[in-house]
């Protein structure tokens, strides 16, 4: 597999216009500044773009200005999982898929209850595997609403999978990632730190990258 999710990718915050709608053209600028400081690619649709809170035509328009915006000049990866209902969030997926990101980023969270087990999570990833194939995936262990850490032994077997690009945003601890990470695959660590020595450290786990918060700034 091509090593394509590595290096430097911020988590796009969603620039609003004074009546509170995404402000289009303030994405483009922003997109221009990623690339201009040299970002290799783009987490849009995630936490920090606010996407609990857009609506479904909000989260996917959104998506495809950040890809246009781009212009194959960079990645662009995508979440906007946020609905309850399987059937809902296999639709709401599909939809960002289509807008043409370059992979499309589950929520460890929206795939079971805080009082449900693995099985369950496993269940329900396997229907959106099904219902999406050919769809490039990965996981994102967003704190919000609950923090749902990813199995060592769901990640590897994930990780064999054709349209399973294993990038695991992580929130959690460096001695859980060491743990948790294939020594093959394309991973991107994901660090809530203002910091970068969590990055730094978990070089040293096979992780390739960082979607650090203080990307978005620097």
């Amino acid at each position: 597999m091509a090593k394509i999710f590595y290096g430097c990718w911020p988590t796009m915050i969603t620039p609003f216009t004074d009546d509170n709608k995404i402000d289009f053209k303030a994405v483009k600028r922003l997109i221009e500044w990623y690339i201009e400081r040299g970002s290799d690619g783009i987490f849009a649709v995630c936490q920090s773009s606010e996407m609990f809170f857009l609506s479904e035509q909000e989260k996917v328009d959104l998506a495809r200005a950040v890809k246009d915006a781009a212009g194959g000049r960079i990645k662009v990866i995508a979440s906007g999982h946020t609905a309850d209902d399987k059937s809902k969030q296999i639709e709401e997926l599909g939809r960002m898929a289509g807008t043409g990101v370059d992979a499309v980023i589950l929520v460890s969270n929206r795939l079971a209850r805080q009082d449900e087990g693995e099985d369950k999570f496993r269940r329900n990833f396997e229907e959106i595997v099904r219902q999406l194939p050919g769809v490039p995936l990965g996981m994102y262990e967003c704190p919000y609403p609950y923090l749902r850490l990813i199995s060592t032994d769901f990640l590897k077997e994930a990780a064999q999978r054709n349209n399973w690009f294993p990038l695991r945003m992580s929130v959690v601890p460096i001695k859980y990632l060491r743990s948790g990470l294939p020594r093959s695959g394309d991973l991107i660590f994901h660090s809530l730190t203002p910091i970068p020595q969590p990055f730094c450290n978990s070089l040293s786990t096979a992780a390739m990258g960082t979607t650090g918060l203080w990307l978005i700034f620097i």
